[in-house]
């Protein structure tokens, strides 16, 4: 009985989480690198990391994205915790954010991240119709989804694990470009590597929206170049009044 008790005691609960968290973060080391070279992550881009776990992507994350911002989000409080307590400056620094929440219900407006990034999570999603158009909402128009899973369906083994492991569910190459298309991603792309999947995925970009991405530039030489180009176009205009008055 006194087994037991100890057993269900809540700080030996959360010490055995904590320890999970720890070992994932440092099993999942090779998968996240090797799914992570999949996209390319600008230098400013905003980014968010679902189930982000003990909070190494998001150190991962914060490196690829030096002047960018990295925000994490995750259902354990335990996780969360970590994932503060490991990326701490960088949240001091204000370029990183981990709140408490699920995919289905994302806390952030539309058309904000550059990249969303779920690793070793879909498994667990409840509403997975739910939670890939809340993500494609957040995501900027030319927005990247990368879903990275250690088991990608391709191993008959995969399936047990759906027996032995209560809520799981294992997604073949067939399901997620079903979800993802019906859901309005274009431009799926599907690798494999020992078993393991990572499956990327863009929103849409309408002509209007990639107007207004012209447009948002943001090097200083960019805008000098403008300022160059109007003053010309300034130029000619008075030229063009001055030649009509003449006839005048």
């Amino acid at each position: 009985m006194e087994s037991l008790t100890k057993l269900n005691c809540p700080c030996l609960r959360e010490k055995a989480v904590k320890a999970m968290y720890k070992g994932m973060n440092l099993m999942t080391i090779p998968l996240s690198r090797w799914g992570l070279s999949h996209v390319e992550i600008h230098d400013d881009a905003d980014i968010l990391d679902i189930g982000c776990g003990g909070g190494r992507n998001i150190q991962r994350l914060l490196r690829a994205a030096p002047k960018g911002h990295v925000t994490g989000i995750d259902p354990s409080e335990t996780a969360v915790s970590m994932s503060f307590a490991l990326n701490r400056e960088a949240i001091a620094d204000g370029r990183c954010d981990v709140y408490e929440g699920t995919a289905d219900i994302l806390p952030f407006g539309d058309n904000r991240f550059d990249l969303v990034m779920a690793s070793e999570t879909m498994y667990f999603w409840k509403n997975p119709d739910e939670c890939v158009r809340e993500i494609l909402r957040v995501l900027k128009p030319g927005g990247i989804f990368l879903a990275v899973n250690s088991k990608g369906g391709t191993c008959p083994l995969d399936d047990i694990y759906e027996k032995i492991i209560p809520g799981m569910k294992i997604f073949h190459q067939e399901e997620l470009e079903e979800l993802f298309l019906n859901a309005g991603f274009r431009d799926l792309d599907t690798d494999y590597k020992l078993g393991a999947l990572a499956l990327t995925a863009v929103k849409p970009m309408t002509k209007l929206d990639a107007v207004r991405k012209r447009l948002l530039l943001k090097e200083p030489a960019s805008y000098g170049k403008i300022a160059i180009m109007a003053g010309i176009l300034a130029l000619i205009g008075v030229a063009i009044a001055a030649g009509s008055k003449k006839k005048e």
